[in-house]
C-alpha cells in the first residue's frame, strides 16, 4: 500500500453540494440542477460520509480541529479571525506527527492568512499559498517516498464564482464579473465600484443592498453559489489529473475530499439570509466528506472533521480505518466588537476581535441539540480543564439544567463517570426531558431533512 496522503479542503461546500451527495441526503428526483460529474465520480468510486459534521461554522476553527483531532475548547481557536488566539502548543498536528514518520509535508491555501496568523499550519515543512503553480513546482522538487499534501481551495467560498488562485488565467473570473453585472441590473443598483479592481467590495455592496431592502438572499444568491460549485467541479478534475501526472495514484494513495463547513442559513432559522457562517444549522454545519477508499460506498456513521486525524493515523500505520462516535460537539461565536484596518498586509481586513460563545450543538445519530447562549453564559461542556468529577457534575447540572444535583442524582452521575466516561454522563443529561424542556434549547431531527433548495 502506498503511503501518500492528500487532503483537499473545499471551503464552504455544503453536504448536499453535489448531485451524488444530495441524492443520498434528500433522495432522488428533487430539482437536480447542480452538475458535478467529477465530484460525483470521485464519491461513487470510494466512500461518501453522509452524516459528517464540522466543529464550527468558520474556516479557522474547523481546520484547527481537522489538523489536531480536537474540539475548539482544546485546540483554542474559537473565533473566526482573532489575532489574540494561537493554536494550543500542547496539541500535535497531523503534519507534526507525520513528519516524525518520515513524511514530507506540503501546505497550500488560496488564502494563507486564515492559517498563518494563528499558527494553524504548524508542522508543515513546505508552505505555498496564493499561486497553485508554486505548489506543483514544490511537489516536483521536494517530494519523497512518503508525502502528506494539504490543499485549501477557496472557489466555492463567497464571493461565489470568484477564483482567488493567482495562477489561474484572468479570464477565469469573467463568469463572476458577469454575475455581478447581472445582479446589479436585476436589483437596480447604480454602482461606481470597479468590480475588477475591487471584486470583494462589489459583492459586499450587493449583500448590503439585499439587507437594507429586506430582500431574500436565497432567491438572489443561491443560484450563483450553485454555479460556483459547478465551476469548482471542473477545477477538481484538473487537480486530480495534475496529481496523477506527478506520479500519485488515485487507486493506492489516500485522497480525502471534504469541506470545512457548509453555507447558507435557510432551513431552521427561517430567515431570508443566505450567508457565510452563522447559526449551527445543517446547511452550515454538515459537510461534504468523501475518501477514495471503499469502506462502504455510502457510510452513514456519525463522523466529525476532527476524525480525519485519526483516519490518517490508521492509514499511515496500515490499519483498517474505523471511526465510531456516540455524539459530536460544535460551537459558534459571535463578535461584539471588531476593529478593521486598511493595512495592505492584512488581507482579511480585521485587526482585533472581541467575541462571545453564542451557540453550542450536541449531535447524535438522530438529533441535534442547539444551546443558545449569551455573553454571560460562557461554559465549555467539553473542557478538559476540570479534573474533579464532583465539580464537573455540579457545573454541568448548573449550566444545562439551571440547578444543582440532588444527592441521588450526584451519586448516579459519579458512578456513571467512574464506570464509563464524562461523555456518557453528558449524553444522559442532554437526552433528559428536563433538559429538552428548557426554553433556550432547540432540538432538531437530523433524519429526513427538509429539502431547502
Amino acid at each position: 500500500m502506498s503511503e501518500n496522503i492528500i487532503i483537499i479542503s473545499i471551503d464552504s461546500l455544503r453536504a448536499d453540494g453535489t448531485n451524488y451527495n444530495r441524492e443520498l441526503i434528500y433522495g432522488k428526483g428533487k430539482h437536480q440542477r447542480i452538475k458535478t460529474p467529477n465530484l460525483d465520480k470521485f464519491s461513487k468510486a470510494g466512500t461518501s460520509f453522509i452524516k459528517a459534521y464540522s466543529t464550527n461554522t468558520y474556516t479557522t476553527s474547523a481546520h484547527a480541529s481537522l489538523f489536531t483531532g480536537t474540539y475548539p475548547p482544546e485546540h483554542g481557536i474559537r473565533t473566526f479571525f482573532d489575532f489574540n488566539q494561537r493554536l494550543n502548543p500542547k496539541t500535535k498536528t497531523m503534519a507534526e506527527e507525520l513528519s516524525t514518520k518520515g513524511y514530507q509535508t506540503f501546505f497550500y491555501s488560496d488564502v494563507k492568512e486564515l492559517f498563518s496568523e494563528m499558527n494553524i499550519w504548524k508542522g508543515f515543512r513546505v508552505k505555498t499559498y496564493g499561486k497553485s503553480d508554486w505548489l506543483w513546482n514544490s511537489i516536483e522538487e521536494f517530494k519523497k517516498d512518503k508525502n502528506f499534501i494539504f490543499l485549501h481551495l477557496f472557489d466555492v467560498h463567497e464571493p461565489y464564482l470568484y477564483i482567488e488562485d493567482e495562477s489561474a488565467d484572468e479570464k477565469v473570473n469573467q463568469d463572476y464579473y458577469q454575475a455581478v453585472d447581472d445582479l446589479r441590473n436585476e436589483l437596480g443598483i447604480k454602482s461606481k465600484l470597479n468590480q475588477k479592481k475591487n471584486p470583494h467590495d462589489s459583492w459586499e455592496e450587493i449583500k448590503q443592498f439585499l439587507i437594507k431592502n429586506n430582500l431574500d438572499h436565497q432567491q438572489y444568491l443561491k443560484k450563483y453559489y450553485d454555479l460556483g460549485v459547478e465551476e469548482f467541479d471542473k477545477r477538481i478534475k484538473l487537480i486530480l489529473e495534475r496529481f496523477t501526472d506527478l506520479g500519485f495514484d488515485l487507486n493506492k494513495d489516500l485522497f480525502i475530499l471534504l469541506s470545512d463547513h457548509g453555507e447558507g442559513r435557510t432551513e431552521f432559522d427561517k430567515s431570508k439570509s443566505f450567508a457565510h457562517g452563522g447559526s449551527l444549522t445543517e446547511e452550515t454545519l454538515r459537510i461534504f466528506f468523501t475518501i477514495n477508499i471503499e469502506l462502504s460506498s455510502v457510510n452513514s456513521s456519525l463522523i466529525s472533521i476532527k476524525d480525519v486525524k485519526k483516519m490518517i493515523s490508521f492509514f499511515s500505520n496500515e490499519e483498517k480505518i474505523s471511526i465510531e462516535n456516540n455524539g459530536l460537539y460544535a460551537e459558534h461565536s459571535q463578535w461584539n466588537q471588531r476593529t478593521t484596518t486598511q493595512d495592505s498586509k492584512d488581507k482579511i481586513g480585521i485587526k482585533n476581535i472581541k467575541s462571545f460563545l453564542s451557540e453550542q450543538a450536541f449531535i447524535s445519530n438522530d438529533s441535534k441539540i442547539i444551546i443558545n447562549l449569551d455573553q454571560n453564559q460562557y461554559f465549555d461542556i467539553f473542557t478538559k480543564l476540570e479534573k474533579n468529577s464532583e465539580v464537573f457534575i455540579d457545573k454541568t447540572y448548573n449550566f444545562l439544567l439551571n440547578r444543582f444535583p440532588d444527592i441521588e442524582g450526584k451519586n448516579n452521575s459519579l458512578s456513571m463517570i467512574e464506570n464509563r466516561s464524562k461523555g456518557n454522563f453528558l449524553n444522559s443529561i442532554i437526552n433528559s426531558q428536563e433538559f429538552k424542556n428548557r426554553k433556550h434549547i432547540q432540538v432538531f431531527n437530523t433524519q429526513g431533512l427538509k429539502d431547502s433548495y
